[in-house]
């Protein structure tokens, strides 16, 4: 009981702790994932999955992610996935489906709305490191 009470002081805290430095929750459509999910798994998963590549890329589908991009902001994993795959451009919309199927595949809940393109709104915008459904 003890633990669910520091869970829930600590839910709390973070809660408080998003509104006063004007952070916002993440959003993102499920159709945003659905596409981003293909693309991902035509473009990214020769390298970016368990055993996949040289073994210098990071995984992007397992408990590690949460370890690298659990408390920073969206637009840096925005900026990081832009990077990929190297010498060509997916462009901003693709990559925006592409960060949006990673989160659902971290467990952040799709809604209705988009998660946008604008790079200040992505910067509001901070991955919460425990998912709100469970893998």
């Amino acid at each position: 009981m003890q633990i669910r009470g520091i869970t829930l002081g600590l839910a709390a805290g973070f809660s408080f702790f998003i509104q006063s430095v004007g952070a916002a929750p993440i959003s993102y459509t499920a159709e945003q994932a659905a596409v981003g999910k293909k693309i991902y798994q035509q473009t990214c998963a020769g390298c970016h999955r368990p055993g996949g590549g040289s073994g210098v890329t990071p995984v992007l589908v397992d408990d590690s992610f949460k370890t690298r991009w659990g408390s920073r902001p969206v637009a840096d994993l925005y900026n990081a996935v832009k990077r990929m795959p190297p010498g060509r451009d997916l462009g901003d919309e693709n990559y925006i489906k592409i960060v949006a199927h990673l989160l659902n595949t971290h467990g952040i809940e799709a809604d209705n709305t988009p998660l946008p393109v604008d790079a200040k709104l992505l910067l509001s915008l901070i991955h919460i490191s425990e998912p709100t459904r469970p893998y």
